[in-house]
């Protein structure tokens, strides 16, 4: 069996997964994926924790932008084509890829995939929200081509559509384009998936509500809503990022009866595990050892309800749980954002649609977790 995940979890994660808890680590780890220096990330966690937006920016970040860079692409152009027109020309190599890569968010398919593919080969693909994407069983094939471990990989459709004509895409060709999926769950019992799985390195991002804290100050802009996680970070479950912006919105809404402060409340854990945390919380020297503690849970659990169930067994079950959503972490020290307000953002670019699929990379604003 792989790693257990937190509760709700409906498969394991890989047992060659490494778990990492702090944005830190996660934004270089992105960092080398999108430098080529990871062939294939395997980004696993629950939503709302930002995966999938701190890829997306250290992929822009690492995007060729000196005018050096794009001056080399034109000049191979232009050498492609007068190399082309001498009689007895022999096929040209494409210009270097200089845009960010290829960012695919959920469900594609196959052909848009194969041509976006293309059009991005050897710059960075992150396939986002990849359990949708991976319901196509010809998706998880084409990914499996994608992630080889050879420097060269042969990205194949299975047949020579007339999209490919169209396109002028073919139906066979060769990529170096580091790969990042990223997945709230994973099934190894799939073959082709646990091929996948086999070639990459696997990371599950479980981070505190500390680490979630310190994170979401780097970029949202309301300190109302910031100081009342704060009030709040004890009592509340999983880290979920996107709760600040659902209450931001809602705050803005200004609903009569629909508090913002309602978003964040509905997040809290159910009153068994807090009751759980506040023993935890307790020094040991008011109990004189861990059996006392649990003896003075069980009793304080009986005088509140005699038929509620308290015993070791529930407390050692409610503890592991505890434990598991991170509520139960001393709260961080106070932080004062930097932002007064949402960040500016140009509408983004259109993406180019292939076979009705729209594919690429949005330019994903620091206001927009995912």
């Amino acid at each position: 069996m792989g790693q257990q995940r937190q509760r709700g979890s409906k498969h394991d994660y890989p047992e060659s997964a490494h778990t990492i808890r702090d944005y830190a680590t996660l934004k270089d780890i992105a960092k080398k994926f999108a430098a080529g220096e990871i062939k294939l990330l395997i980004l696993l966690g629950g939503p709302g924790k930002g995966k999938g937006q701190i890829v997306k920016r250290a992929m822009q970040a690492q995007a060729p932008t000196t005018d050096a860079v794009f001056l080399q692409a034109l000049s191979q152009s232009l050498e492609n084509i007068l190399a082309g027109m001498a009689p007895d020309a022999a096929p040209q190599p494409d210009p270097p890829n200089v845009g960010p890569g290829l960012y695919v968010k959920g469900r594609t398919s196959p052909i848009s995939f194969h041509i976006a593919a293309y059009r991005h080969r050897d710059a960075p693909v992150c396939i986002d929200d990849a359990d949708d994407f991976f319901a196509d069983a010809r998706n998880r094939e084409q990914t499996k081509h994608i992630s080889e471990t050879d420097k060269y990989m042969l990205m194949v459709h299975s047949t020579l559509a007339k999209e490919l004509v169209a396109q002028d895409v073919p139906q066979e060709f060769w990529t170096t384009s580091p790969v990042c999926l990223i997945r709230n769950v994973w099934d190894s019992g799939d073959h082709t998936t646990n091929a996948i799985e086999s070639r990459g390195t696997v990371i599950v991002f479980e981070p505190t509500w500390a680490e979630a804290y310190a994170y979401i100050g780097e970029w949202f802009w309301d300190q109302e809503i910031y100081n009342y996680l704060w009030e709040m970070l004890p009592l509340l479950r999983e880290p979920d990022i996107r709760l600040l912006t659902k209450a931001y919105d809602l705050k803005l809404a200004n609903i009569p009866g629909l508090p913002w402060q309602s978003v964040i409340d509905r997040h809290a854990a159910d009153a068994a595990h807090i009751f759980v945390a506040e023993y935890l919380k307790k020094d040991i020297r008011q109990f004189g050892n861990e059996e006392q503690r649990i003896e003075a849970w069980i009793a304080a659990v009986k005088a509140r309800n005699p038929r509620l169930a308290a015993s070791r067994a529930t407390w050692h079950r409610y503890r592991n749980e505890v434990e598991d959503l991170s509520f139960a972490a001393p709260r961080p020290a106070r932080i004062v954002l930097e932002r007064v307000g949402p960040p500016a953002e140009a509408r983004p670019s259109d993406s180019p649609v292939v076979g009705g699929t729209p594919v690429g990379v949005d330019d994903g604003g620091e206001g927009e977790p995912a």
